[in-house]
């Protein structure tokens, strides 16, 4: 104990000179995401979160860049509890690789463009039992997994069963 006196000191030290490990966050500032939506239109592709988060880049891992730096605050994309793959694009591995995702988001396929603000609700209904790292875990052994097609009816949308991935 006698060895540790120091410390408090160093810390007086850096709070003084603005260097502070306790500083305060604005709530206003963080921005959680429920859902993410990933399309590949003509090669580039593009995440949607709703509510003005979007990006885009080469890569999965670019676009979530891209949407981290064009946020007006901290985006938390390990609060998503869904993720849509848009269309026929091979993203999924990409997705396998990306981190920060939430192991336990459900996965949802679709073949037509959705938008993460108008899809969230109805997604948080559904019992989807298709995860990330359900995927993550295929994919290491080199079997497919049944991932829940979203398809739009009558003004909204309904799950069909996938196709394997």
């Amino acid at each position: 104990m006698g060895k540790l006196w120091w410390l408090p000191i160093i810390a007086v030290l850096l709070s003084v000179f603005g260097f502070s490990p306790f500083t305060p966050t604005d709530v206003a500032q963080l921005a959680p995401v429920q859902t993410i939506v990933i399309s590949a239109p003509g090669g580039l592709v593009r995440v949607d979160c709703g509510e003005k988060l979007t990006g885009q880049g080469q890569d999965l891992m670019e676009a979530l860049e891209d949407l981290k730096a064009g946020a007006e605050g901290e985006v938390f994309l390990a609060t998503a509890q869904q993720i849509v793959v848009v269309g026929g694009v091979d993203i999924w591995s990409q997705l396998v690789q990306a981190e920060g995702l939430r192991p336990a988001a459900r996965l949802y396929q679709s073949s037509e463009p959705v938008r993460a603000a108008d899809i969230t609700g109805f997604l948080l209904r559904d019992k989807n039992t298709a995860t990330l790292l359900e995927l993550r875990i295929a994919r290491l052994y080199g079997r497919p997994l049944n991932v829940p097609l979203v398809a739009r009816r009558q003004g909204g949308y309904r799950i069909v069963s996938g196709k394997p991935i």
